[in-house]
């Protein structure tokens, strides 16, 4: 469990971080012309199965990286599940980002900052709860692809304890992000 928390731990950090970043540079520095177009192949990707992508990176780094000393397996096992999680956190990312209203970029931009430095210093603290969000509902998604893989492959004994482990972390995850979105909106209308 400690390996799988830890796998998780680099995964999301690595979606967290290279999603932030496409996320900022497709919404702060693109043409809304761009951003129209490029819309529904985000949303094809997006509509993927995390499986799909886990295997395809899989595949792509056995053939540069040996798997098999401990530390790699490691590392490669992070780096797939962060890649399988990397197109849905940036869309929610870029969604997240489009919404703020063009206020808070004027403001910022008639003070001097620059776009990156306005969407990290002004539009992330003031959406974090919908960040937070967005990477909690990725996350429980992740979790729960995961465990019915192992469970349908048959590496799992206890299968009702999975099945309803699965369902808890869908319930909480769903739940302490719909808490979220209502806390920010509330506090938005204040």
């Amino acid at each position: 469990m400690s390996g799988f928390l830890l796998i998780l731990l680099i995964g999301v950090n690595l979606a967290i971080f290279i999603g932030g970043i496409l996320a900022i540079t497709f919404s702060e520095f693109s043409s809304l012309r761009f951003i129209n177009r490029s819309r529904s192949v985000i949303e094809l990707f997006t509509n993927v199965p995390y499986v799909v992508y886990g295997y395809l990176l899989l595949l792509m780094f056995n053939e540069f990286i040996d798997l098999t000393s401990g530390f790699n397996n490691l590392i490669v096992s992070g780096l797939v599940l962060g890649g399988m999680m990397l197109p849905t956190i940036s869309n929610k990312f870029i969604r997240v980002f489009q919404s703020v209203p063009y206020d808070q970029r004027e403001g910022a931009y008639s003070m001097g900052a620059t776009p990156y430095k306005t969407a990290l210093m002004v539009l992330v603290p003031s959406q974090r709860k919908l960040f937070i969000s967005s990477i909690i509902v990725t996350i429980v998604r992740t979790f729960c692809e995961i465990l019915i893989v192992l469970l349908v492959a048959g590496f799992i004994i206890d299968k009702i304890a999975v099945i309803i482990s699965i369902f808890m972390v869908a319930i909480i995850g769903t739940w302490t992000s719909q808490l979220l979105k209502k806390s920010h909106y509330k506090s938005e209308a204040l």
